[in-house]
């Protein structure tokens, strides 16, 4: 049996991404309203160190990507912001498709 998911669709809390601005503008298909949108709206899949991965199909002229964006749920606060109840995308890459 696969590991349990966590459907995030409607989540209306923050989420923090402000160390993957750098990411963001190196892929030309990403913004912070891309990422944010993706997080909030996307499936999530928990991993058993309490993050969740969020795989994202993006759909290019040329190919077809998977993005895997990882963040935690902060449900009472964290170091990240103020906000008592947030998400921070900590790591965001392109999965090798030959490999998956």
């Amino acid at each position: 049996m696969g590991s349990p998911r966590f459907l995030g669709f409607g989540y209306a809390g923050y989420v923090h991404i402000e160390d993957r601005k750098a990411w963001i503008r190196s892929h030309s298909f990403a913004s912070s309203e891309w990422m944010i949108s993706r997080v909030r709206y996307g499936q999530w899949e928990h991993q058993g160190d309490g993050t969740f991965n969020v795989y994202v199909k993006e759909v290019l002229p040329r190919k077809v990507l998977t993005i895997v964006l990882r963040c935690r749920h902060y449900s009472t606060g964290g170091p990240h912001c103020p906000y008592p109840d947030y998400v921070h995308v900590f790591h965001s890459h392109v999965l090798d498709t030959k490999r998956r």
